[in-house]
């Protein structure tokens, strides 16, 4: 609305992927019959201790170094008390004083310009389990599988003003996590979710006002829809002379606006005590440069340099950058490619959708099939085939388009021989051509196209059905 800003920070939770729970050995995959998962550990029963996940400490440092935060070398763990029916234990293991990163930040692009979004800290700690509402009977019922599952809390800054800001972040937090094997950030799972706070800041204050955080968003459009609703009505609110209430909200996806859920809390609500039946763990200096050596390039500064370099587009770069696997394929791929632009849209349009990141055969023979492409020995019909054929064959690109009859057809004398049998095959186009409609032309080109099981060069093709009706009209 005219004259005011939103202000947007914004919680990201994302289930780590590890086997296990984050303090005990139940299994942490998805799904499973309710309560089949669960142990007196992460039910939180009487005299059961819990046994730190050292996978889960590894992805969460390993999280803070790619996202460029301080990795804190000695922490410890923290209760926060609070009663909810699917917190079996009557608090939350998680951190307070020590989180596992501080400082970090991402670069976005969103509304045409580059930002860093601060990342404030990243703390470790467990899930809660997942109610089930059945409308049927009013009955809910509680599924403790996910009880202790090892997650990580992202906090950014209050950087973001606009919802495309919003969705920007969260898709960069994805990629990244996905990128590095630290969460597979499956939203209609719920491995990664989002708590969204949202203020009005009038323009020119630079003061932001009452914020309010809205729950458990669990996809990109829905985060859009819920900073929007919320934003107006906050300015509904504040033009109408009233005053904005901190309160935890919902976003109700039927109606496109945000519900009240109850006061929000503050620290002090959670009486935060240390958790002391874990000890504190120390990082050594050895171990985050590893860490540090295991990110390398980020996807965001691979990104960037195939724009420079190769011309790849933002949005072909974003597909291709899905996981690391891909990446590190398309570069060695692109590295000896006469036109990376061809390679780019064959692994963007072909590769990816027909293999995702498993690609069965070496990225030379992806970079030799674009060359073919690109130099008009196969056409674009044809390399589409040869992709298939050297994912089921194993074999190399010159080999499969010579065994397969892939290799264009440039010779004018069958390709006019193929022109008179598809004029004859369709008279009823010939004869529009032969009468100055142009447009009939087209039908015997894909005639020929057809005949030659797009074998022909295409551009020879157009030549030869206009030289032979030239001729036929003589």
């Amino acid at each position: 609305m005219e004259g005011f800003i939103p202000v947007i920070g914004i919680e990201i939770h994302v289930e780590l992927k590890t086997g296990s729970k984050a303090f005990c050995s139940c299994s942490a995959g998805y799904g499973g019959e309710p309560n089949t998962r669960c142990c007196p550990v992460c039910l939180g029963m009487p005299g059961a201790l819990p046994m730190l996940n050292g996978e889960a400490v590894r992805l969460a440092a390993l999280a803070a170094v790619a996202t460029g935060c301080t990795v804190e070398k000695r922490f410890h763990f923290d209760r926060k008390n609070y009663f909810y029916p699917d917190l079996p234990k009557g608090y939350q293991i998680s951190q307070r004083d020590t989180p596992i990163g501080r400082d970090g930040a991402v670069r976005i692009t969103a509304d045409g310009a580059e930002k860093d979004i601060r990342i404030e800290r990243i703390q470790l700690e467990e899930d809660a389990g997942k109610l089930i509402h059945r409308p049927e009977d009013g009955l809910t019922l509680i599924d403790f599988n996910r009880c202790g599952v090892p997650l990580i809390e992202i906090v950014s800054g209050p950087d973001m003003r606009s919802a495309a800001e919003a969705v920007a972040y969260v898709a960069e937090i994805r990629r990244i996590m996905r990128f590095y094997g630290i969460s597979d950030c499956k939203m209609n799972e719920g491995s990664l979710r989002c708590d969204v706070n949202v203020s009005v800041m009038r323009e020119g204050s630079g003061v932001p006002g009452t914020r309010c955080e809205i729950k458990n968003i669990n996809s990109l459009s829905f985060t859009a829809k819920a900073i929007e609703a919320e934003f107006e009505r906050q300015c509904g609110i504040i033009s109408r002379g009233g005053t904005v209430i901190m309160e935890t909200r919902r976003f109700n996806e039927d109606t496109g606006k945000t519900e009240r859920m109850r006061d929000k809390e503050t620290a002090l609500d959670y009486r935060f005590i240390r958790e002391a039946d874990i000890p504190d763990v120390t990082l050594d200096d050895s171990y985050i440069d590893e860490l540090r050596r295991e990110t390398g390039r980020t996807p965001a500064r691979r990104m960037r340099e195939w724009r420079d370099r190769w011309g790849v587009r933002e949005d072909d770069a974003s597909l291709i950058c899905f996981s690391r696997e891909m990446a590190d394929y398309f570069e060695r791929a692109a590295g000896g490619c006469a036109d990376p632009r061809v390679l780019t849209s064959l692994t963007v349009g072909t590769v990816i959708p027909e293999y995702g990141d498993a690609t069965p055969f070496p990225p030379e023979y992806l970079s030799r099939a674009a060359d073919l492409f690109a130099s008009g020995k196969v056409t674009s019909t044809a390399v589409k085939k040869l992709i298939k054929i050297m994912g089921d064959t194993g074999l190399d690109p010159d080999a499969a388009a010579e065994k397969n009859g892939l290799l264009t057809l440039t010779d004018r004398e069958e390709i006019r021989a193929l022109v008179r049998r598809a004029a004859e095959n369709d008279p009823r186009s010939a004869a529009d051509v032969r009468r100055g409609k142009t447009k009939a032309k087209a039908a015997i080109v894909g005639g020929v196209m057809r005949l030659s099981r797009g074998a022909a060069d295409p551009r020879i093709a157009a030549e030869e059905v206009d030289a032979f009706f030239a001729e036929d009209g003589d």
